[in-house]
């Protein structure tokens, strides 16, 4: 992403950009805010398609009760979940130090709810790009995960048609997606990830 690497130029840790050697790898990442309807269909097609994702949540996404099952759900079928802090009102980068880190513990100790006392959500990404934030979430253990695309997924008036030979053109060794758990996404993943691995892909989680 523009910016980016000039922004941080001076670290050499985060993730936005992940080729293979050997392989031709995509990784798939999602962005959840708040709940659409189509996660659990986005759930469905991986699971079908014998993929694995990350879903990076906010604390409103982890802290609502009602995600609970679906939650649960990505742990069970072997996806990630990482952390995007608390997206709401100034976000995660006008905070204070202090408060930037008791946002992180508390989505952890929620997470850890879900996943066991010993496990760590290990990926953090950032809603603004921002040296202190990266320190921040770095001295506290996390990978900073970037981006290499993102499109306006969140509007449905994409179309369908230009949305998938959108992703398609861009997919490239080491791509790593940002998509938001929306309809038009939930609408064309099955034929992307089938389309991709027939040209010989091979999507693989965040950590692989």
């Amino acid at each position: 992403p523009v910016g980016i690497r000039e922004t941080l130029s001076a670290y050499d840790d985060y993730v936005y950009l992940k080729p293979s050697e050997s392989e031709k790898t995509v990784y798939l990442t999602f962005n959840m805010a708040y709940e659409n309807g189509v996660t659990a269909k986005i759930l469905d097609i991986l699971a079908e398609k014998q993929v694995k994702a990350i879903f990076f949540v906010s604390k409103e996404y982890i802290t609502e009760p009602q995600n609970e099952d679906l939650l649960r759900r990505m742990l069970t079928e072997g996806h990630l979940i990482g952390s995007r802090g608390d997206i709401a009102g100034k976000g995660m980068s006008e905070k204070s130090a202090q408060d930037f880190c008791d946002t992180l513990w508390a989505m952890e100790e929620r997470y850890q709810e879900l996943a066991g006392d010993t496990e760590r959500m290990l990926y953090y990404r950032p809603n603004a790009i921002s040296p202190r934030d990266y320190e921040l979430a770095r001295a506290m253990g996390y990978t900073v995960v970037f981006r290499s695309y993102m499109y306006y997924d969140f509007d449905n008036t994409y179309g369908v048609t230009k949305a998938l030979s959108n992703l398609i053109v861009k997919t490239s060794n080491g791509v790593i997606f940002q998509l938001s758990a929306s309809e038009i996404n939930a609408n064309i993943l099955k034929d992307y990830i089938t389309q991709i691995t027939q040209k010989g892909y091979v999507l693989k989680r965040i950590d692989q």
